[in-house]
């Protein structure tokens, strides 16, 4: 349902079948662009309805994408072996779907672009009291402004879940967790412009510092009400007409309050930068907000190879799988951290570019920019979260600088 509701956003006829079995039922009575095959169904499954259609007539070029819960190499390969050219994992990622459907098929078929209009209105709604600057994901969605509320609620309901596990750890006195979950909403705060919300967040992560319980509770009692009063903002946001409109974004019927111009957000944002031809980037990041800014950053920079993964092994099974040019890799993440990927990548033998992504401290950013270039891997930069534009322009800029002297590990342990 969720990739229907994808690709009929973008005006694809989309034709559904339950089954392998019923979709090779269509692919004999009618000619389709692509196909999305599911892995996992009943009576016939992806696999096998895919090995059936590389032998009927005129279909051995057809585009045909797995849709996995399980992007493993393991996995991959057995998806390749029977014929599929490619990979999109579940749940979606909007972008990354797009994206994925972008390399396989003519984009003048897929894509529909929403205009930037502007109302006639003044900008008193931007008034001191206004806890969440649209502007901000704006800048980030230029040529996708229907997202801008999107992740708002999204961040929303991140927040609200948030906020209950601040409540349990509140409960249980537990300390250490509040001041990760101050460091988790922190960034995301302040990725969507809830800057007021991300200050009392980055208070409640300093009490790692020496901070107690007392302390945390009245930082805690403090982020409600103002959360209250995002939320508020982005119904507004997604509601208009039930408030007085600034300068808007039109989508169809839908209009959306920005504190900047569209001309002035364009003049911020529209840059070019001269990149490798095709090149071919994975972002390594846990926060699909994170996740959506740095796609659609290297989007509005000319990239359209970008493979995802929120997970340490699973990015190093694409690195196999792919060996992409370019790696966007976040620091913080659970399980296997940035750090211990980049071990890995380097151990592995990468020899592409690396970006490191992070919202941790200096101190914390220089030594693992110091690891990178321990292990032999080609650092092009260290850039703080949320990601901007003039700052991975600049980066890439030096992809073409160097080449990384690889160092070769001894295959040999100590215990």
């Amino acid at each position: 349902q969720i990739a229907t509701e994808l690709l009929e956003t973008v005006k694809c006829e989309v034709v559904v079948a339950e089954n392998g079995q019923l979709a090779l039922d269509f692919l004999r009575q009618q000619k389709f662009d692509c196909v999305l095959m599911d892995i996992q169904m009943p009576v016939m499954g992806g696999l096998e309805a895919t090995r059936i259609l590389r032998g009927m007539p005129g279909l051995a070029e057809l585009p045909v994408i797995a849709i996995t819960a399980n992007a493993m190499q393991e996995d991959r390969t057995h998806c390749l072996l029977a014929g599929m050219n490619d990979f999109v994992s579940k749940p979606f990622a909007p972008e990354v779907f797009y994206s994925t459907l972008l390399r396989w098929v003519d984009p003048e078929d897929v894509h529909v672009v929403a205009p930037l209009v502007e109302t006639a209105a003044s900008a008193e709604i931007m008034a001191a009291d206004v806890c969440i600057d649209f502007s901000v994901l704006a800048g980030f969605f230029i040529k996708t402004p229907e997202k801008v509320g999107i992740f708002a609620q999204k961040f929303v309901d991140s927040a609200r879940k948030g906020m209950t596990e601040i409540d349990l750890a509140m409960k249980a006195k537990n300390l250490e967790a509040l001041c990760a979950l101050g460091h988790r909403l922190k960034s995301s705060a302040r990725t969507v412009g809830a800057n007021g919300f991300a200050d009392l967040c980055h208070q409640l992560e300093q009490l790692k510092h020496g901070g107690d319980l007392a302390q945390a509770a009245q930082i805690t009692r403090q982020l409600l009400p103002i959360l209250e009063q995002i939320e508020q903002q982005v119904r507004l946001y997604l509601n208009p007409d039930t408030a007085a409109i600034v300068t808007g974004l039109a989508i169809g019927n839908v209009h959306a309050v920005m504190a900047n111009s569209p001309a002035e957000i364009t003049r911020k944002t529209s840059l070019e930068v001269a990149l490798e031809a095709n090149l071919h980037v994975l972002i390594l990041e846990d926060d699909p907000i994170q996740m959506e800014i740095a796609t659609t950053t290297l989007r509005a920079l000319g990239v359209n190879r970008i493979e995802t993964c929120s997970e340490g092994n699973q990015a190093l099974a694409v690195v196999r799988t792919y060996n992409p040019d370019l790696l966007l890799c976040d620091l913080t993440m659970p399980g296997m951290d940035g750090i211990s990927f980049l071990r890995q990548v380097a151990a592995q033998g990468f020899l592409g570019n690396v970006i490191i992504l992070s919202s941790v401290d200096n101190g914390v950013m220089k030594a693992a920019v110091n690891l990178s270039k321990a292990y032999g891997l080609n650092l092009l930069a260290a850039l703080s979260k949320p990601l901007q534009q003039h700052e991975l322009k600049n980066a890439l800029a030096r992809q073409r600088e160097s080449t990384p002297v690889q160092k070769q590990y001894a295959k040999a342990a100590v215990l």
